[in-house]
Order: C-alpha cells, then structure tokens, then sequence
C-alpha cells in the first residue's frame, strides 16, 4: 500500500510497492523498474514525498530519507512499474505540475485564504487595489482554477432550496402593471426569464418603472435592500431610447436593441435572418413581385437590418419587377397604432405587388383600401405577435429571447462581472417562419390554412410592441 510517512502529503492509496533499484531515478527517467541493487541489504520499501518539497532532483528508493525529489511531477502507478508524467508548461517560469493553493497565494500576499478567495472571483467585497494584487501574485505562481470544484459549486449554489426567491430582477421602462399586459412579446420575454430562472433555482422580481413614484433611484434602493445583483432589463415599448440608471454592482443585461446607452449585454431576435426567410418563402410559394411597408422607425438597428435584407433582395431583381419600400411611420404607437391608408394607395397604384410584408397596422390599412387578403394580395407578417396571428408570417421566440437574456445574466453573476460591460456581445435568437392563410402556396404544394375571422378582426385594436426591433 502506498502510504505518506511523517510530514508528507497523504498519497492516495494503492496496492502497490517498489523494490530499490540501488540507484536514483532522475526526471528524465520514465519508469522505474523492480531491479535489485545487489547491495543484500536492500528490501520492498514504501515511500512518499514530503509535503512541500519541491526541490529539483531524484527520487530515492533506498529507503530512509529520499536523496531528491521529482520536483513539479506526479506519479502514477502501472502494474509492475511506477511512472513518472509531466504535463505542458503553463507560463514561463512556472512549474506545469506544481499544484498551487490557496494558502500559498494567501502566505505570499499576506492575506487571508478567504480574501484570496473572494479576489480570484472578482468579489467586490475585497478592494480593487487588494483583488488586483491577489491576482497577480496567483498568475505569477501559476495558479489554475479547476473547473471541475468550479462546476461542482456552482451546482450546489442553484440547488439550494433558499435560492427560490428574487434574486434576480427585471426592469421594465415606461410601462405600469396594467400596460404592461397588452404587450403580447415583451410578456413572453418576461415569461422565458421566469422559466429559465426557475430551473436554475432563482426567482424573478419584475420592476415597473411606469408605477408612480418607482423612479430610477428607488428601484436601485430596493434591489440593494433585497439582495438582488442580477438585472434583466426589457427593451422600451415605443422604441430607441436611452435607459438613465446605476449598474454599479449589478449584472446587467437586456433584450431587443431599443436601449442604446448604455450598452448592455444583449439578446436580439435575428431580423436579418427574418427577412432572408420571408422572402425566402415567397419566392418558393411563387411569387415574383414583394413589396415591403417599413413601419418601424428610421435608424433602428430593426429598421436597418429588416431593409438591407429586402433592398439586397430587390437588387438581384431585373429591373421591371423591382418594387421599392415605402416607409409609413405608424400613428399613436402608444395606443392604437395604425397605418394611413391614403400613404399606402398610391404605393399600391403604381406598383401592384403580389405579397406586401409588414406588419399587423399594415394589413389593416390593406383591408381599409377594399383589398381581399389573399385573394387580392397576399400578406406576410413581420411579427406574429401582433394580430392577425392566423397570418403567414415570423415568430420571434421572444419566449427564447428572454432566456438567452437571463443567461447572460447569469453567466456574468457566476464570474462576478458587475457594471457596465467594456465589451458588450449580442446573442441572436433565430426566428421561425409560420405558414397562414394570408401567404397561400402557389404552386399548389401546400394547402392554405383557413383563416379565424376573430384574429383578424382583432388586428383593428391594441398596441404594438417596438422595443425589440427599434
């Protein structure tokens, strides 16, 4: 059995013994094998190393006291044979196998092993100036964190039952409570935080910053109070606009490209992606002449991407069939969103497209004009979250959205990464294109759904979303 003797690190054990070579085995050696010394005297011996002697040299197996150590390497034991291996350097200068701990980062520094802890995981509860020295020092040893320890902590901090409550808290701009349950995509936003959070073993604390009094600050004071650290802030309702608020502290990150400072980890629906795959449908179905109504607004990173795709699109187009897009910035956004009819006749006039892509206030101001959907045109919808969601057109998971959110959120709490990102990354979510009565098969390949006259009667009211997309 190979057992320590006094002094020595504990080895793990093993039915194993070596018998003196009457030699020393040096670091170059591999394999030490059982060869009598010849001395008579020599007999099976158990050996160990001492605890931390790391000194360069060779390995005795005469007994006794070892006359040098393999300093840097670990041993493994094979059948008849003892092997020594050696891993590849970690940094100049630096021992490859020397384990380095805690403690010994702690004794250099001069600190203890607790503050070396809370530094290496970037805790606030340690000064800047004393987490970067701790830092340092354990680059310069050559300290490696072991994922495996990592992993199993973080395992057992989501499993926790007293992690089920609001740990983590989601800031909603503009809207009150009330408002907040006509907006069909920022809801399923939300809804996929919650779920998320709920299997990784937090709860979700939503913040409505349209309340009275529920100002900037206040929301701030109560996360502070509660323990909240991790922010998931949804997108503004009615477009593009800055977000005023102190993440010092906080793991922030948010959805949609509406919040343009400051600039936040951010999951986005893929509206290139969209696009490519409408037109990429009407094509298939048949259709030659696409037009598009631009109702979002202009300089959006929604509006950019959802046009670059069509103008590359029309590009490709011979020139008799090209139709261009016409921008109708919507009315009242905040209430009943609409598009003017009489911006989108003469359009239609001159240009008599087979398929118009837009969204559900353009498919309103088509059936004001007396046209029949399909029969007169065909509709794709931008967004099936607005009505008619019977229609043909993209769903933007918006479900998917907020959890690719919460994961940033939470990638940023495991790292202990507070504040405002130097540099912020973007994870887009593909959309799925649905069929629907409104976009029928021309080539007869796929039957045309039938359409529900509630949702299509419903595409007359309520509010759109923008957030995301502007």
């Amino acid at each position: 059995m190979w057992r320590s003797s006094r002094n020595a690190t504990p080895l793990k054990r093993r039915s194993l013994t070596a018998t003196c070579t009457g030699r020393a085995v040096t670091s170059t050696e591999a394999v030490c094998r059982r060869v009598p010394c010849g001395s008579g005297s020599c007999r099976r011996r158990q050996f160990s190393r001492p605890r931390g002697d790391t000194r360069p040299g060779a390995f005795s197996f005469c007994g006794k006291r070892a006359a040098g150590r393999l300093a840097g390497e670990r041993w493994r034991g094979l059948g008849q044979s003892l092997t020594f291996t050696r891993r590849a350097g970690i940094a100049p200068g630096v021992d490859p196998e020397r384990f380095v701990s805690l403690r010994e980062i702690a004794e250099r520094v001069g600190v203890s092993v607790s503050a070396v802890s809370l530094a290496l995981r970037n805790s606030p509860k340690v000064s800047e100036a004393r987490r970067r020295e701790i830092q340092r020092v354990a680059e310069e040893m050559g300290y490696r964190r072991d994922p495996r320890v990592s992993e199993l902590m973080e395992h057992l901090r989501t499993t926790r039952p007293q992690r089920l409550r609001a740990l983590i808290g989601v800031l909603v701009p503009e809207l009150t409570r009330r408002e907040l349950e006509r907006y069909t995509g920022l809801r399923a936003m939300i809804a996929g935080v919650r779920d998320l959070a709920a299997r990784m073993g937090y709860g979700v604390d939503v913040f409505h910053l349209g309340e009275p009094g529920m100002t900037a600050e206040r929301v701030r004071s109560i996360l502070l109070a509660r323990g909240i650290k991790g922010v998931v802030v949804a997108p503004f309702a009615s477009g593009v606009a800055r977000f005023d608020f102190d993440f010092e502290g906080f793991c922030p990150a948010t959805a949609g490209y509406s919040i343009v400072e400051p600039r936040l980890h951010r999951a986005c629906p893929d509206y290139l992606q969209m696009m490519d795959e409408i037109l990429a449908t009407c094509v298939r179905f048949g259709y030659r002449r696409i037009g598009l109504v631009m109702t979002y607004k202009e300089g959006g990173i929604g509006h950019k991407l959802f046009t670059s795709s069509y103008l590359y699109f029309q590009a490709k187009q011979p020139e008799a069939e090209r139709i261009p897009l016409l921008p109708c910035p919507r009315l009242n956004p905040r209430q009943t969103p609409r598009v003017d009819p009489a911006a989108v006749a003469p359009w239609w006039e001159a240009h008599r497209p087979e398929v118009v892509i837009g969204t559900g206030p353009v498919y309103t101001a088509l059936c004001e004009l007396g046209l029949r959907i399909p029969e007169d045109v065909a509709f794709a919808s931008l967004d099936l979250s607005e009505d008619p969601r019977d229609a043909a057109g993209v769903d933007h998971r918006y479900d998917l959205v907020g959890r690719e959110a919460f994961k940033l959120v939470l990638s940023r709490l495991n790292l202990n990464f507070t504040g405002v990102p130097e540099s912020p990354r973007t994870v887009l979510v593909d959309s799925r294109m649905r069929p629907g009565f409104s976009l029928p098969d021309r080539t007869g390949r796929q039957p045309l759904p039938e359409a529900d006259p509630a949702a299509r009667q419903a595409s007359r009211s309520g509010p759109v979303f923008r957030g995301f997309v502007d």
